[in-house]
């Protein structure tokens, strides 16, 4: 008994169904709502149902061949048959010119036995189908199409009323014919551009097909970063080039769409001849290098809607606050050395963390000696408020200094007039009127700050007057001059007019020292 081929026999059957399923999308593909077109089967053209009509003839050759028109339709249909030339779309699909009138190359080159034929139901019908070659043709591919569509003028079920829109369908099938010569491909490439939609990378440039056959550019496309090789994709097709037409024509990046940076994308546009299997019998390309950025402009709005909205909220908070601590009273600690924090908080029954962040303090919160914190000490009253609107002059007022010396706070020191400086700043009373600086001993723990509250002027004017620099520390002992208004003359004595050269400068620093008298600077001598 024979041995059964199990493998030949399923290579027959799957042969088989190959060939009837293409058979039946190539007949669907040329035909719709009833009526279709295709090339005969004739004595030249035998064997499996041709899908196109496909020549190669000389200068000057004549080409004979049979349309077969078919009605499916259960009733008669009239249909109008002409051969038009091919085009393509703007973005490379294959199309007709629109009419007969439009022909320059093959259409003008063909005839048909007739232009309008009436089908019976269900009935098949031949026309014959003639080309001639010029003697003058350009040498290469010439395509083109047979077409039909209904004549619903002359159509037995076309009842519609005036004004009423109408729909034609065209049914074609293709014309290719060679013109044997030398053969010229040339592809021209511009406008190389990106898009991006729907989070989805296109890339877009124009074709112009300068040779004299039928092109099909394919690209292989490479995509590099800052960083090197994103990825690459083969066999991006971008549509049909006739000889001498134009297409803009764009292709999908299949893969993630990169989101920002500088990117460098290199096409190898390939637009050789194929044989049957698909392969280049010569493959010719075409380089191409594009750079191009990728900047998230919505996204970069948000960042900075972000961080404007955290700068105002920054703000917000300062204010906010700036407002509690101008409602609050406060008491001044001068700190010591060896206090910390926890000591200064038991001092005066607060919580630590309260006054760390009204000091605006940060961890550890180390203290240096000499610092001035500020204890808050509750609210103030409406009627404290109105009263510091009242007397604006008290709201510079240093408390604690008020507190240890109450002569001070009654602004009843007594003026001593002085001499002239040589560096031209007047010291006490001059002879026209009110005095201009007064001298001021520093001692330990005074800073510019409560020199500054405790005189009674602004904290810029001794810094300007007396040239200090940032971080605008002061030393025990060191001279500042401060900005007076004036001197009442009942609380200068007789004598310190009559001996002026007798008298020492009195120190009204943040910590008068009663007992200790500062040192006086010797005079200088006048050369």
């Amino acid at each position: 008994m024979a041995k059964i081929n199990i493998k030949y026999w399923l290579g027959q059957i799957f042969l088989v169904s190959w060939l009837l399923i293409s058979s039946s999308l190539s007949a669907s593909a040329i035909s719709s709502g009833g009526i279709g077109v295709f090339p005969a089967l004739t004595s030249e053209y035998t064997g499996t149902q041709r899908s196109w009509f496909q020549y190669e003839a000389d200068l000057g050759k004549e080409v004979k061949d049979q349309v077969e028109l078919r009605n499916d339709n259960s009733q008669p249909v009239a249909v109008n048959i002409a051969v038009l030339d091919g085009a393509v779309t703007n973005d490379g699909a294959y199309t007709l010119v629109p009419a007969v009138e439009d022909n320059k190359d093959i259409g003008t080159w063909a005839t048909l036995s007739a232009n309008k034929v009436t089908l019976a139901a269900h009935q098949r019908k031949l026309i014959d189908l003639t080309i001639k070659v010029p003697t003058n043709a350009d040498v290469g591919s010439h395509a083109g199409g047979v077409v039909i569509w209904e004549d619903k003028t002359s159509s037995t079920n076309s009842g519609k009323s005036a004004g009423q829109l109408s729909v034609v369908t065209r049914v074609a099938a293709r014309i290719y014919l060679t013109v044997p010569g030398d053969i010229v491909r040339k592809l021209d490439i511009s406008n190389v551009h990106h898009t991006i939609e729907k989070g989805v990378l296109y890339f877009s440039m124009s074709f112009h097909n300068g040779g004299n056959v039928s092109l099909y550019p394919v690209a292989d496309i490479t995509l590099r970063g800052i960083f090197g090789k994103i990825g690459e994709q083969k066999g991006s097709a971008f549509g049909m080039l006739l000889r001498g037409t134009s297409i803009d024509s764009r292709t999908p990046w299949q893969k993630k769409a990169p989101v920002f940076g500088r990117f460098v994308a290199e096409f190898r546009i390939h637009y050789g001849e194929k044989d049957f299997e698909g392969k280049y019998v010569k493959d010719e390309y075409q380089d191409v290098k594009y750079v191009f950025w990728l900047v998230p402009w919505m996204l970069l709005l948000w960042i900075g809607l972000g961080i404007l909205l955290l700068w105002f909220m920054r703000k917000l908070w300062i204010w906010i606050l700036i407002r509690q601590r101008l409602g609050t009273k406060t008491k001044e600690h001068p700190v010591k050395k060896g206090e910390t924090l926890s000591v200064v908080a038991n001092l005066y029954g607060v919580d630590a963390k309260k006054i760390a962040k009204f000091n605006l303090l940060k961890w550890p919160y180390d203290l240096i000696a000499g610092d001035i914190l500020l204890i808050p000490q509750g609210k103030l009253t409406k009627a404290e408020i109105k009263d510091l609107i009242r007397h604006p002059e008290l709201q510079n007022r240093h408390p604690e200094l008020a507190r240890r010396h109450p002569e001070l706070d009654s602004g009843s020191l007594a003026q001593i007039p002085g001499q002239a400086r040589n560096d031209g700043r007047k010291i006490g009373r001059n002879d026209g009127g009110g005095a201009d600086l007064e001298p001021v001993i520093v001692e330990a723990g005074d800073t510019v700050k409560t020199v500054a509250e405790f005189a009674r002027v602004n904290v810029k004017e001794i810094i300007k007057i007396n040239k200090l620099k940032w971080p605008y520390k002061l030393r025990a002992g060191q001279e500042l001059f401060i900005p007076i208004a004036g001197v009442l003359e009942g609380e200068v004595s007789t004598k310190a007019k009559m001996k002026p050269t007798a008298i020492k400068k009195i120190s009204i620093t943040s910590r008068l020292a009663s007992k200790r008298p500062p040192k006086r600077r010797p005079p200088k001598r006048s050369k």
